[in-house]
């Protein structure tokens, strides 16, 4: 069922009405025993206390011109609106006319079976859960009404404080004395958290039937009111037997209750629960969840709950929507490494706009989002950073370095064919992703020199100042470390990533409208000799199976026992960044090259299929190789003419050094990681992307 973008102020139910005066002063007469009761209990200055913190209660009568939060309204980068969104979730408002009885019946037999007796406070049930939790000797259980439960929501935190449990109490009776019961069950059943961001029975029949509140059956109807104590461990859809056990607690109490027959209570317990496949409300919901969490940083808690908004998004709904597919669809293949998970982020260089951001394989199964909330090591993929930083500091592509035995106060790095090389130049120690050279040079230049480098990028995450950072054995986002390769793809200029555009109100004011800043951070020279390297990681080196037909730049990551692996690469118009591991960081058996370049590489393809092939502008340095050395465009490329880079100066088919077995290192080797299935996809000759350590 469409759901409306604005709602209307809640009102009396057709011929409940409000409470007569006689009524009111019923309430209060007992409001005020109550308080008496518990000042008696508390003293003379627990008396005054209560008295104090009634004055500070918010009036409950602010309800009459209470107003459901609005949706926000989601446009694509070309203005297209692709949803409504609330900004607290998914929910459905429902007449309490069209709720049947027997989900009435549920929801009061499960939270509150004296609901239609109390006046908002249930004194016997207070009592009684107060027995109960001191013979157990803590709190096991509690006797919040409905109404109590309707207030905490939408006044109160949830904090567990004496104070928060009084003002409760104290609003509790105030609600009561303001409106009728069916209005206050109305309330409850529209806004009660059910699980998967949704709110209100209507909602949630929707995600776990299919159906409307108006069609479920008393067995479907005892489930949802069994999970509402604990939504997100009971929901059906991961806890199926849990949800049947409280489903059956809820049958039994109505039974007991009177409001079904044994014959109802056995036909129910044997009616087979049928759920649809959870989807959410919206579409492309890792993107969304992002854009939701980023308008919240802009708007702030408060504006942000109150929705609205009218939030232009820098969406590609057709790369978005290929993205997702691909991860899903990449899934046995990447299993067969021992990883479960990926995530992929893909943004202009030139605007920082997000195009497609994919925070796992299946939303549906777990919402959280990898791509930006996950900080895990990063490995071969910090590389760059380091020579970029070489480079800045007067070094260029023929720049040499030694390839042998070294201790760094006990350290240890090691390349991952565990042999030495001998005289390197920083072109081919990049391209073929080795360690030793990288840990000589970070430590030559000096690790606060490479940081500030990844600073300037944009990178904010933690990164240790010590030799194994030189590696990747920092953490960082996959959409952080994406986005500051975007200073490389555009040549030098930081990249500060966005999903949103623009910003506009309800009544049409631009709050936030994003201008791209101009911001150079590195020299363009130096930027150039990094992506000279980087292509060739894909031309000759550990990324050939990122290779897309055109001139493409890009790392490998892989962190110590392939923990974690990665490739991010990029053209002129677009970097993309893909992870894959666990959840739970464990060994898997690839590398960056083999199980994130070839998800790369095929997104890759189909986001750049309309746009044209761009080589990478090349700027000499003032004593390095001119541009036509430097430049590693198709018709400049490296090649025998140009033997101080040719990356077939790599020494790994000669003689060459073996690590002695008896030297002991951090960095375990990693062996030359094979495509399990369609071996074209990745050429037998492909170095393995060695571990970071």
């Amino acid at each position: 069922m469409p759901r409306p973008s604005q709602r209307k102020p809640l009102q009396a139910l057709p011929g409940s009405g409000q409470k007569s005066p006689s009524k009111v002063r019923t309430y209060l007469i007992r409001s005020l025993i109550f308080l008496f009761v518990l000042g008696g209990a508390l003293g003379i200055g627990g008396g005054i206390a209560l008295i104090v913190l009634y004055n500070r209660l918010p009036d409950v009568r602010q309800l009459e011109n209470y107003t459901l939060p609005q949706a926000n309204e989601i446009y694509t980068r070309s203005g297209r609106l692709l949803t409504r969104i609330s900004s607290q979730g998914r929910y459905d408002p429902i007449r309490l006319e069209d709720i049947p009885k027997h989900v009435q019946d549920a929801v009061i037999s499960a939270e509150d079976r004296r609901f239609r007796e109390h006046t908002g406070v249930d004194v016997l049930g207070l009592a009684r859960a107060a027995f109960v939790n001191l013979k157990h000797g803590g709190t096991v259980g509690g006797a919040s009404t409905l109404t109590q439960q309707l207030i905490k929501n939408l006044f109160l935190t949830s904090e567990r404080t004496a104070k928060r449990k009084i003002a409760e109490a104290l609003l509790a009776i105030q609600l009561e004395s303001k409106y009728s019961k069916p209005q206050i069950l109305e309330m409850y059943l529209n806004l009660v958290f059910l699980g998967h961001n949704v709110y209100g029975v209507e909602a949630a029949s929707q995600i776990y039937f299919g159906k409307s509140a108006r069609r479920l059956s008393i067995a479907e109807a005892a489930m949802l009111a069994g999970i509402i104590r604990s939504p997100e461990y009971l929901s059906p859809h991961h806890h199926l037997e849990g949800a049947k056990k409280v489903q059956s607690i809820v049958l039994k109490q109505m039974a007991k209750d009177h409001l079904i027959t044994e014959a109802q209570l056995d036909e129910a317990l044997k009616q087979p629960i049928h759920l649809v496949s959870l989807r959410t409300s919206y579409p492309y919901p890792y993107f969304l969840d992002f854009v939701l969490y980023s308008l919240r940083e802009k708007v702030g808690e408060g504006l942000f709950r109150q929705g609205g908004w009218k939030v232009y998004t820098t969406l590609d709904p057709e790369a978005q929507a290929y993205a997702e597919r691909i991860l899903r669809e990449d899934l046995p293949r990447i299993k067969r490494y021992g990883a479960h998970q990926a995530a992929l982020v893909s943004l202009d260089p030139r605007t920082g706009f997000i195009h497609s951001l994919v925070g796992g394989v299946n939303y549906a199964q777990s919402q959280f989002n990898r791509a930006f909330q996950a900080k895990r090591q990063v490995g071969s993929t910090f590389k760059p950073f380091v020579y970029l930083s070489a480079f800045e500091n007067g070094k260029d592509l023929k720049s040499t370095l030694q390839d042998g035995p070294v201790s760094f106060g006990g350290y240890r790095p090691r390349n991952w064919d565990r042999r030495y090389h001998g005289t390197v130049t920083l072109l081919q120690a990049l391209t073929m992703s080795m360690n030793i050279p990288t840990v000589k040079l970070a430590n030559e230049l000096g690790m606060g020199r490479v940081i500030d480098i990844a600073r300037r990028a944009g990178v904010s995450s933690e990164i240790a100042p010590d030799l194994t950072s030189a590696l990747g054995s920092s953490e960082m986002t996959l959409l952080e470390l994406t986005a500051a390769y975007g200073s490389f793809a555009n040549g030098g200029i930081r990249v500060e990533p966005t999903a949103i555009a623009k910003v506009v109100d309800a009544q049409g004011n631009i709050l936030f409208d994003y201008y791209p800043p101009q911001q150079r951070v590195f020299a363009q020279s130096s930027v150039s000799q990094l992506n000279t390297a980087l292509q060739n990681v894909i031309n000759h080196g550990t990324g050939t199976a990122a290779a897309i037909g055109r001139p493409a730049a890009g790392k490998t990551g892989t962190t110590d026992q392939s923990y974690d692996t990665w490739f991010v690469g990029y053209v002129p118009q677009l970097v993309t960044g893909v992870w894959a591991g666990n959840d739970t960081p464990s060994a898997t058996r690839g590398g960056g090259g083999s199980v994130c370049a070839p998800i790369w590489r095929s997104y890759m393809r189909f986001a750049t299929r309309r746009l044209p092939a761009q080589g990478f502008e090349m700027v000499a340095p003032s004593s390095s190789p001119s541009a036509s050395e430097a430049s590693a465009s198709p018709e400049n490329s490296p090649t025998p003419s140009t033997p101080a880079i040719e990356i077939s100066e790599i020494p790994l088919l000669t003689p060459s050094p073996k690590l002695p077995e008896d030297v002991p290192s951090e960095q375990p080797s990693e062996p030359p990681v094979q495509e399990p299935v369609q071996p074209e996809e990745l050429p037998e000759t492909t170095p393995s992307e060695e571990p970071m350590l």
